[in-house]
């Protein structure tokens, strides 16, 4: 979903896009000017009909939770057509701290919230120089794989103990698609008004994944990118 509010609090991995600049490319390549992108975003006027027409919706949050309440706040009963909704934490629970209002919020809502924390991410959402070779060599011109190389370059400037692209992005997805594959826990959370999330005897259930089939990430995508460059699919060009 969309991010709508403030920027996000500056950090030298995530850049201005969240997610590690990889998009600064991909601005310059197909040249999304600032109208474009803006006709190209689902608004709030696009995400509430398609929502209310569902009977079930899986909403995944993989930014800050503000455009989620702004539905909320705009039109409540569209609460009643959300099943679930997964948040993935991000990069040292960035977007918590992006907007603790839209945290504090969701917890009180009542919506059945699967959280993917960020120690996850680190663990199990990452892609070796090793993988991502193996992944150009499926398909080389790949935008997608030209971003997780973007990711790998991102990650270790930002880290010298970091090897590796880390999408925590990634995760939600998979969830969605293969739940059997991971574990999860149900625990009580808070936060601490900061956006810092926590146990709590006081806090609210949250399923909370800790765990991902190891591998899943990368034979996800390696099996998405084949797909991709299979003859007769898209004449064989980069998507």
């Amino acid at each position: 979903m969309s991010f709508q509010g403030g920027q996000p609090p500056n950090f030298p991995f995530q850049g201005r896009d969240g997610m590690g600049k990889v998009t600064e490319g991909l601005v310059k390549r197909f040249n999304l000017t600032e109208e474009r992108l803006k006709r190209c975003t689902n608004s709030m006027d696009d995400l509430l009909p398609l929502i209310k027409q569902a009977d079930e919706v899986i909403y995944i949050a993989t930014g800050p939770l503000t455009t989620l309440v702004r539905l909320i706040e705009r039109e409540p009963n569209v609460a009643e057509h959300i099943k679930r909704l997964y948040v993935a934490a991000g990069d040292t629970e960035i977007n918590f701290r992006a907007d603790v209002h839209a945290l504090r919020q969701v917890f009180a809502s009542g919506l059945d919230i699967t959280l993917f924390p960020n120690d996850l991410a680190n663990r199990r959402a990452r892609l070796s120089d090793k993988d991502i070779l193996a992944l150009e060599k499926i398909g080389r011109s790949s935008v997608a794989v030209n971003c997780f190389r973007q990711n790998l370059v991102s990650s270790v400037k930002a880290s010298r103990t970091t090897d590796s692209a880390i999408l925590h992005d990634a995760l939600p997805a998979l969830y969605a698609l293969h739940p059997e594959k991971f574990q999860t826990v149900d625990r009580l959370l808070t936060d601490d008004h900061k956006g810092h999330v926590f146990e709590s005897p006081e806090g609210r259930t949250v399923h909370v994944v800790t765990d991902v089939e190891q591998g899943l990430l990368f034979h996800s995508l390696s099996n998405a990118v084949q797909k991709c460059f299979e003859p007769g699919r898209n004449g064989g060009k980069s998507r």
